[in-house]
């Protein structure tokens, strides 16, 4: 399964807030995936020109693109970002792949392969390969799926840092209790696991219901607290010194996105 191999690491790099380059290499019918990190190729062959590319999209903080003989190598510089994995084939599924990459997410797909993913496969035996540590893995098979409990387990031994299944209450508990017969403690899943799936925002579409398992799955990457920011960061406190006028008018707040390239 050495064609996967490299989602993992790109999750690995994100999780240490590291910044790299996924560099691809086209020749012919031949796709060569490589990662470039530090100097280093920390994934693929010892090749000193795709080595080079990847070091000048890092540098330069934008894709480079070179033609050497007849491949032609694409390297794109990536900030650390979250990895989600969505496992499923139906409507919710899709919306969560669309919503991840919008984001600037690494996004894997499991079980559809006709989405613009990160990587895809059509099977779940790939969580053995591409779930590390630091990845949200979402399972949303609407009316579910028998697949379900074995991909939560698989993702749960893999030490998936969020493992979200999407299911009604009777059944969430029917998944918990198959997984506690694998073995799998209360433990294991305390922090991690997550069924039923989302924040309970009044979501009624499949992309409000993504869009809710996407907050939750942050919510635990970040070690959020999901409170209100209006309560988290109450202004009333500072109402006194604002009604006085010994408040300043400025905010000095810059998003980061990670899909504009700005």
């Amino acid at each position: 399964m050495a064609f996967c191999e490299y989602f993992p690491i790109m999750t690995r790099l994100s999780a240490q807030g590291k910044r790299f380059a996924l560099v691809t290499v086209l020749q012919g019918d031949q796709v060569l995936k490589y990662v470039v990190v530090e100097g280093r190729i920390a994934y693929g062959g010892n090749d000193p020109v795709v080595l080079e590319a990847g070091m000048r999209a890092i540098q330069e903080s934008r894709v480079v693109e070179n033609q050497v003989g007849t491949a032609k190598i694409v390297a794109e510089p990536v900030e650390p970002r979250p990895s989600l994995i969505v496992v499923g084939t139906r409507l919710i599924a899709r919306a969560l792949v669309k919503l991840g990459r919008v984001m600037g997410y690494s996004v894997a797909a499991v079980g559809l392969t006709d989405v613009e993913a990160d990587f895809a496969s059509s099977s779940i035996d790939v969580l053995d390969y591409i779930v590390d540590e630091g990845a949200a893995v979402v399972i949303a098979n609407e009316g579910g799926s028998p697949d379900d409990a074995e991909a939560a387990y698989k993702a749960l031994k893999r030490g998936a840092k969020y493992v979200g299944v999407l299911a009604s209450q009777r059944r969430a508990a029917l998944i918990i209790a198959d997984l506690m017969k694998r073995g799998v403690t209360e433990e294991d899943m305390r922090g991690r696991f997550f069924s039923p799936v989302g924040l309970d925002v009044g979501t009624k579409t499949a992309e409000e219901i993504a869009l809710s398992i996407i907050a939750e799955a942050l919510m635990t990457l970040r070690g959020a607290s999901g409170r209100r920011y209006s309560e988290v960061k109450d202004p009333r406190a500072f109402l006194a010194e604002a009604l006085a006028g010994k408040v300043e008018d400025a905010c000095s707040f810059r998003p980061v996105s990670l899909s504009s390239g700005e």
